[in-house]
């Protein structure tokens, strides 16, 4: 209810101040006009997440909307900024939203179905950089009660993902899901910490309600280490158990291959890679001894190619993508906050002490900086904005929804210098000469300025393609920013050519086998409805045809996995569409 109605406000402050003119000890002429707006934005948002409205949905949010004004009651103020402290638990916890720079953007794909939401915001312990250290995470979950096969399948999984510097996410409970996160630290032991991944745990309640506390020890050192724990809701709220089955949907949308070490036939790790299933990830299960009630989940999920097999627990190269170091950009944080450790100085520290020690002329104002950042580093958090969580239009997949402060320019500066950026201001304050400027390299071939390396780092990232795009001939050469050489601008060889496009055969569906040919009418018949076209509602389409081709779950994903080799559809973010070749 709130996901929607956020949808359809200008914005959360506007929700926030009609909510407290709504609430009913104000006066009728206040108090009316307000749950007028109200009812305005509910509408607008269920409108635009692509439902109706119907009576029920109307009682039902008026219903919702009266226990969130008895919360609004409990709190110690209705001052937006003054509320901050109270959120934050007094600045020790963080508190984003999507428009934050470490928002995980893997969370819009939860938005590509009408009776889904994504968060509205995540409360953080640890480091906030870890959502964002890895574009590809790997999540491993299981049963509580794991025999030692599993534990190990777990542990290994995590420990052989972390050291090549991919982020583990699971869940923080006990058994396979503690196995995975002690793997992903241990990681640690005898390898350069830069380049062993973080992990993440996601939990049901709020994070003063961590548990179990046997696993206390376990959450101190993903804190230590640099990892995060997360949960969508509010300080002081109790996990019941119906917030465990939500919460598993994080872990799914966080995850881009999700490993199922061991489960039972009623496992909520299976709730977890159902919601993968629906998100389209890679899902992989660990067969087990059938004569094991704990190994049944698994194997039934093999047997119904609901899963892929995992062949190996010794090796990850196989289900994850290339090894790299984990991405800890470096965030100063909003505006007049102070220092946290792990937070806001301590990238800019870790990145100056990487660039000393490949470049040992650092600037005399940067080892001051370092300096600095050093002592701040053990300095309380201020609390973030109100408008961190403020929801907004979330990136599509594979883009963060703050590129400029999330991805680094990938050209023209040395890979010290990248590392070493300071606070820069705001990328509305550059003029069109100190672009031109950062572009251009000091005529004696020397480092550029740190002025220079700013502005060009900013430059690049507000004009990502200008490096690749075709442009008049002259334009095509431009001065490398760090060696004062000339280099050419290549086109982009990914996008195909016009003539490549119009060179490409037509496809006709009626050449294709019969479950394919069906499926392909189910797309058309759900675009007919005006539906969003993903597996869930292919297979409720299928079912109101009794098309019987098409039984499961299983069968779709295996069908339109064959469509989309043969070029027939093509995934997009919120789902999956013909080809432009089909006819």
């Amino acid at each position: 209810m709130m996901y929607a109605t956020l949808k359809g406000a200008p914005s959360a402050e506007s929700l926030w101040h009609a909510l407290a003119q709504s609430h009913p000890s104000n006066p009728d002429n206040v108090s009316g006009p307000a749950l007028g707006r109200i009812d305005r934005m509910f509408v607008n948002g269920i409108t635009r997440w692509g439902r109706s409205v119907s009576t029920d949905m109307m009682a039902s949010f008026r219903t919702s909307l009266a226990s969130w004004h008895n919360r609004m009651r409990d709190l110690p103020s209705q001052d937006i900024m003054q509320l901050a402290n109270w959120f934050t638990v007094d600045g020790t916890m963080w508190l984003i939203g999507p428009d934050h720079p470490c928002w995980p953007h893997q969370l819009a794909d939860l938005a590509i179905r009408s009776d889904w939401a994504p968060p509205l915001c995540l409360w953080i312990r640890g480091d906030p950089r870890a959502l964002t250290s890895c574009p590809n995470p790997i999540g491993i979950v299981g049963s509580r009660d794991v025999n030692e096969y599993g534990r190990y399948v777990a542990h290994t999984m995590a420990e052989q993902a972390a050291a090549a510097g991919h982020l583990v996410v699971s869940g923080g409970a006990m058994g396979t899901d503690a196995a995975a996160h002690w793997g992903a630290l241990n990681a640690l032991h005898g390898r350069n910490p830069a380049n062993v991944g973080k992990t993440v745990a996601v939990f049901a309640g709020g994070l003063n309600h961590m548990g179990p506390m046997r696993n206390r020890t376990l959450f101190e050192r993903i804190e230590a280490q640099g990892g995060a724990l997360i949960s969508e809701h509010c300080p002081n709220t109790i996990p019941e158990a119906r917030r465990f089955l939500l919460r598993n949907r994080i872990i799914a949308a966080l995850s881009s291959t999700l490993v199922v070490a061991q489960a039972r036939l009623r496992s909520g790790a299976l709730n977890t890679a159902g919601w993968a299933c629906e998100l389209m990830r890679e899902v992989y299960a660990v067969p087990g001894d059938i004569n094991q009630p704990g190994n049944a989940g698994c194997n039934k999920m093999i047997s119904d190619h609901r899963a892929i097999l995992l062949c190996a627990a010794t090796s990850t190269e196989d289900i994850c993508h290339e090894r790299h170091r984990p991405i800890m950009t470096a965030y100063a944080g909003p505006p007049g906050t102070l220092s946290k450790a792990g937070s806001a100085s301590q990238p800019i520290h870790e990145t100056a002490q990487s660039a000393a020690s490949n470049d040992a002329s650092l600037p005399a104002e940067e080892e001051t900086a370092t300096g600095t950042a050093a002592e701040g580093a053990a300095s309380p958090t201020s609390p973030t904005r109100a408008a961190d969580h403020r929801p907004s239009r979330s990136a599509p997949p594979g883009r963060p929804s703050n590129t400029r402060a999330m991805k680094p320019a990938s050209g023209g500066m040395p890979s010290s210098a990248k590392q070493r950026m300071p606070d820069i201001a705001p990328h509305g304050s550059r003029t069109a000469s100190d672009a031109s400027e950062a572009r251009r390299s000091p005529t004696d071939g020397n480092q550029p300025t740190l002025m220079q390396t700013t502005l060009m780092q900013t430059t690049l990232q507000s004009n990502p393609i200008s490096r690749y795009d075709d442009g008049p001939v002259g334009d095509h050469c431009h001065q490398d920013a760090h060696a004062g050489t000339s280099t050419r601008r290549m086109p982009d060889l990914r996008a195909p050519s016009k003539s490549q496009e119009d060179a490409e055969p037509r496809i006709d569906p009626n050449t294709l086998p019969e479950p394919q040919r069906e499926m392909v009418g189910l797309i058309r018949e759900c675009r007919r409805r005006h539906l969003i076209v993903t597996p869930d509602a292919l297979l409720r389409v299928a079912r109101e045809l009794h098309n019987d081709e098409i039984p499961n779950i299983g069968t779709v994903l295996e069908l339109l996995g064959a469509l989309e080799l043969k070029g027939v559809v093509t995934r997009q973010a919120d789902g999956v569409m013909l080809s432009d070749r089909v006819r």
